[in-house]
């Protein structure tokens, strides 16, 4: 019987500022804007990562293996998607010419940054994490060295 009492009175005297609710509910919307563009940039990267290093594998298995061109060309092709190239570490263990049907490997890392927000004492604050993404896939060469 007191709880409802209590409640009625809290009814009675509701004067709420439009402004304030208007504050918090941006900052609600702002910190979930916020962190859903971190895991949208990281899966972006990753499936561009992903895209330039078959379309390199595919090459290496062209040219009978790993060499400098094949290196810059893969920079070019992150820089050209909108990544940095000097955070991204290319190697392989097959150095070209290989012959038919022996093994390449290529492996691409990069690292990334991951931001996460939150809000204390409605103040945005930021996170930082150091992400590593790697690609690595093997196959075939398919050309022939006589």
């Amino acid at each position: 019987m007191i709880a409802m009492r209590q409640i009625r009175f809290f009814m009675k005297q509701e004067k709420g500022s439009p402004s304030i609710e208007f504050l918090g509910a941006v900052l609600l919307i702002m910190l979930i804007v916020f962190n859903i563009y971190g895991p949208i940039k990281y899966i972006y990267q990753m499936f561009t990562i992903e895209h330039v290093h078959r379309l390199a594998l595919l090459q290496m298995e062209q040219e009978g293996g790993f060499s400098d061109s094949l290196k810059t060309s893969i920079e070019r092709k992150l820089e050209a998607w909108g990544l940095d190239s000097r955070k991204a570490q290319i190697t392989s263990d097959t150095p070209a010419p290989t012959q038919w049907g022996d093994p390449i490997d290529l492996t691409i890392r990069y690292q990334t940054d991951y931001d996460t927000y939150g809000l204390k004492a409605l103040a945005f604050q930021s996170a930082r994490d150091e992400q590593v993404i790697q690609v690595t896939r093997s196959s075939i060469s398919r050309v022939y060295f006589k």
